[in-house]
């Protein structure tokens, strides 16, 4: 889920899509019987050129696009112009579906091969709690204190998380499971449900890319908790010389990004708005690591979005050997370390970062208060 609403929000680097598209490889088309806009967007990435936003042309409710896909199944996220969900594709080179009906959230009906037909099926069956979830999580940043909408939020995700594993045990032949199960389970909350799942797909219905994803994260959530971020050299906007994540005695938000990466900027700018709204911030600190080559950009980017988190950068970006030692392989990815620098979690979605963040500070305290009383008595 987290991966659609991510996407939503890096939308504008528009690339139009005509009827004549003669590079591209995966065809979508179709006709909306109750879509009243010109255009429609297609979200996805292209692992040469990255996030691309396709735009297409609606001429009385009838479309046809062709986007440039590899090999690979990649997920297609279809919305609207308010940036609503119409529904998802899972396409690689070669493949063609055609959509019909309506263009209202997961309503619409999908033609193609039987995993986009049965990822159709999914989101058409279970539209009315993914419109609510979708409803729910656009709000979260004005309301992730709030504990009967937590509550209501956990509960919708619970439920769908209920109607994925139902679906993946009864088509755990079809790579529409892989999708599923990266779209709607992979998450902290779920670690160990991911895994499993995973373990239950037959090789023919993992996906190159999508399983690499969902095994990668399964496999980091396993074995990096208690682990501690290497001692690295980092640099600070004046070029001074940094040697750790942390800040003593304080809970650390260290989040990976590059200036390049349109969903790097905004996982950084909700990293701000979240940190800004703690209740209790003089325990928690927020360090942005930059693995930018062009430090002019970073700099600008910085000064650009006001960000106040403490600025370093990783002088050799990518090629620098502590990537490799905390496996990291995406950007933006969020980790929370705990006073002593250890991994309490990584790539953190805001909901699940403000629960460790909360659990900690319960734990800190109440073994601050244990300290203190054995200080007291003398021992």
């Amino acid at each position: 889920m987290r991966k659609i609403i991510y996407i939503l929000t890096s939308i504008f680097l528009l690339v139009s899509c005509s009827k004549i598209d003669i590079f591209s490889s995966a065809e979508i088309k179709g006709n909306f019987t109750d879509y009243e806009d010109d255009i429609i967007y297609a979200v996805y990435e292209n692992f040469s050129s990255g996030i691309i936003t396709d735009t297409i042309l609606i001429e009385s409710g009838n479309f046809k696009c062709n986007l440039k896909l590899n090999n690979s199944k990649t997920p297609i996220y279809l919305i609207d112009k308010n940036l609503n969900n119409i529904t998802t594709l899972f396409l690689k080179e070669n493949e063609s579906v055609v959509l019909s009906g309506s263009s209202k959230p997961y309503q619409t009906s999908i033609e193609g091969d039987s995993t986009n037909i049965l990822i159709g099926e999914f989101l058409n069956s279970n539209a009315d709690i993914l419109i609510k979830y979708d409803s729910l999580k656009s709000i979260y940043i004005d309301n992730y204190k709030d504990s009967l909408y937590l509550s209501e939020l956990n509960k919708v995700n619970d439920s769908i998380v209920k109607k994925s594993v139902e679906f993946v045990e009864l088509n755990t032949t079809n790579s529409s499971s892989t999708f599923i199960i990266y779209n709607y389970i992979a998450s902290p909350k779920y670690k160990k449900l991911t895994r499993e799942l995973s373990e239950k797909l037959p090789p023919s219905a993992k996906t190159d890319v999508i399983s690499a994803r969902v095994e990668h994260f399964a496999a980091l959530q396993k074995i990096d908790k208690g682990k501690t971020l290497p001692y690295s050299q980092l640099k600070t906007l004046n070029d001074s010389l940094v040697y750790s994540y942390t800040y003593k005695n304080r809970i650390t938000i260290v989040t990976f990004w590059d200036s390049s990466d349109s969903l790097s900027v905004q996982k950084v700018r909700d990293i701000e708005l979240f940190f800004d709204t703690l209740t209790q911030k003089e325990k928690v600190s927020s360090h942005l690591v930059s693995l930018d080559i062009n430090k002019t950009n970073w700099k600008n980017t910085i000064e650009k979005e006001n960000l106040k988190s403490f600025q370093t950068y990783l002088p050799d970006g990518w090629t620098n050997k502590d990537i490799a030692t905390i496996n990291l392989r995406v950007v933006p990815s969020t980790f929370l370390l705990n006073r002593n620098g250890v991994i309490i979690g990584r790539e953190l979605e805001l909901d699940s970062l403000n629960y460790l963040i909360e659990k900690t500070i319960i734990n800190n305290d109440s073994l601050d208060m244990v300290r203190k009383n054995r200080r007291k008595n003398g021992r």
